[in-house]
C-alpha cells in the first residue's frame, strides 16, 4: 500500500495535494491523513488541498478522517481546501449529518490550485 500512499500527494510550491483514490478504505485515508499531516511538519507549506474528486461516496468515517486532518492542518497554521466534491458526496454528507464546518469546499481541483495561485502561496 505504501506506493500508492506515496503516489497521492505531491507537493507543489507551497501547497501540499493530497488526491484519494476511488477505491479507498478506511485504511487508506487514515494512512493518507497520517502522511498529509507528516508532510506538512516536514514541508514549508502554507495550503492543504485534499482532492475528493475521484471519491464516489462516503461514509461517517470517511467524513471524520477528511475534518480531521483538515482541523489538525488548521491548528499547525494551514489553511485547507477541499476541491473535487459532487453532489452525491456533498447529499451523502447532509444525509449523514455531519459538515465541513469551517473547511472550504471548492467543486473543482483547478479552483483549489486557483485560490492557491490567488493568495500567494503557489
Amino acid at each position: 500500500m505504501k506506493p500508492a500512499i506515496y503516489g497521492a500527494l505531491k507537493v507543489v510550491q507551497k501547497c501540499l495535494i493530497v488526491s484519494i483514490a476511488t477505491d479507498w478504505d478506511d485504511e487508506l485515508v487514515l494512512a493518507l491523513q497520517k502522511e498529509a499531516l507528516r508532510q506538512l511538519n516536514r514541508q514549508n507549506v502554507s495550503r492543504l488541498v485534499i482532492d475528493i474528486t475521484a471519491v464516489d461516496s462516503v461514509d461517517s468515517l470517511f467524513t471524520r478522517y477528511i475534518c480531521d486532518t483538515a482541523r489538525m492542518a488548521s491548528m499547525l497554521d494551514v489553511d485547507v481546501i477541499v476541491a473535487g466534491m459532487n453532489p452525491g458526496v456533498a447529499a451523502s454528507i447532509v444525509g449523514l449529518n455531519l459538515d465541513f464546518e469551517g473547511v472550504t469546499c471548492v467543486g473543482r481541483i483547478d479552483d483549489a490550485l486557483l485560490g492557491v495561485a490567488e493568495s500567494g502561496a503557489y
